[in-house]
């Protein structure tokens, strides 16, 4: 009788789910290479939802690409066909038109988004969070208690019959006493000295809390600041009637400022670009870096083409800047971005709306570059 391991089953059940009849143990051809353009198009304009058109989707995804089975490869097909994340989605858009689609390239692409779901400062946050609970749920257990014992030894002690017991009986029962009420009392002022520490504690975590949702680089909210944005600037507009817009904006050609100038000049450039982000914010307006070289953008109370001519004063204020690499002293040129732009209120639901303006900005990227684009706008040119 033949046994099989866990992780072979593991294996063989997500085959089954899959589709793919690929053997354990058998190497895998290397992941071919697709034609600029192949099947690029088709995929970013996919978006599944039902669980069984997801899986027959991500099916069909691997199979065109020849990715193999892996967590990776599963990763990418995801975030592609259900628009999960839709900063790994348009990259793997583009790196399919350039023909770039290897085990490699996708380890590299999640590698620079990071894994989904995965945030160790978060994870330590809460695991802070739920250590100062009980802590501080023990104190005041422990605190109650002690003040309940001082109480009881108190009572008992009004209950002295002084014609029933000798002195030196008497003696020995104040000293006793004494001693249990000043440890008593010893014990209520660390327990509350605790309480205050835990309590202290609790406001780093707000803290901390907060700084996990700005980029350190831009100073601006990220993805996760970003989604609690959209959540309170969702509420606000549907409160006050008001229109909401969202826009994406994309760097152009960053990969070649990193690779031509070097991290520290590309960061230079990302720094400028979220400054003149965040010169645009106020009460109804809010910019966060969502990932890498992207920016998003919340309008409430103006139209969607109102928000784009907002958004291109910023992008022809940037074209005419020059940037300098300053270790070299040499001029790297003009940065440009792309954006695209969607009415909130138009879709379904904001994920609709972050899908529609992802690809106005992916069309605006095909159409030359350096230009923001309405949802729809250019669409009968493809």
């Amino acid at each position: 009788m033949q046994h099989h391991g866990l992780a072979e089953r593991s294996g063989n059940l997500i085959r089954r789910i899959l589709g793919s009849h690929e053997q354990p143990g058998v190497a895998a051809a290397a992941p071919r290479q697709v034609p600029a353009g192949a099947g690029a198009r088709r995929w970013s304009d996919t978006v599944c939802r039902g669980r069984d058109e997801v899986l027959d989707t991500i099916k069909a995804f691997l199979r065109e690409f020849d990715l193999d089975l892996t967590q990776a490869n599963l990763n990418i097909a995801y975030a592609v066909v259900t628009g999960d994340n839709l900063h790994l989605r348009r990259k793997f858009a583009q790196m399919a038109e350039a023909g770039e689609v290897t085990a490699d390239e996708i380890a590299t692409l999640l590698a620079e988004d990071g894994a989904p779901g995965d945030d160790p400062f978060e994870e330590m946050a809460e695991r802070l969070d739920k250590t100062v609970s009980r802590f501080s749920d023990t104190a005041k257990s422990a605190r109650t208690a002690a003040e309940q014992h001082g109480q009881n030894l108190a009572t008992e002690m009004g209950r002295f019959d002084a014609r029933t017991i000798t002195v030196d009986e008497f003696a020995d029962w104040i000293e006793t006493s004494q001693r249990i009420l000043t440890a008593t009392r010893d014990y209520e002022s660390r327990l509350r000295s605790s309480e205050r520490e835990a309590q202290g504690l609790r406001s780093e975590l707000v803290k901390i809390r907060k700084l996990a949702d700005i980029d350190p680089l831009t100073e601006l909210p990220n993805r996760r600041g970003f989604e609690q944005l959209l959540e309170d600037e969702l509420r606000k507009a549907n409160e006050q009637v008001e229109q909401l817009v969202i826009a994406f904006c994309d760097i152009d050609h960053f990969k070649a400022i990193n690779d031509n100038w070097g991290h520290e000049t590309g960061d230079r450039v990302l720094r400028s670009v979220g400054q003149r982000f965040a010169r645009m914010t106020d009460d109804k307006c809010h910019a966060a870096r969502h990932g890498g070289e992207e920016f998003v953008m919340l309008f409430r109370g103006i139209s969607a083409e109102e928000a784009r001519q907002r958004i291109d004063e910023v992008r022809l204020s940037l074209s005419r800047t020059r940037f300098v690499n300053e270790a070299a002293g040499q001029a790297i040129g003009a940065v440009t971005f792309s954006g695209g732009v969607a009415d909130v209120f138009a879709h379904d639901n904001p994920r609709d709306a972050l899908g529609a303006a992802d690809k106005a900005l992916y069309r605006a990227k095909q159409s030359g570059r350096n230009r923001v684009l309405l949802e729809g706008e250019g669409e009968d040119a493809d």
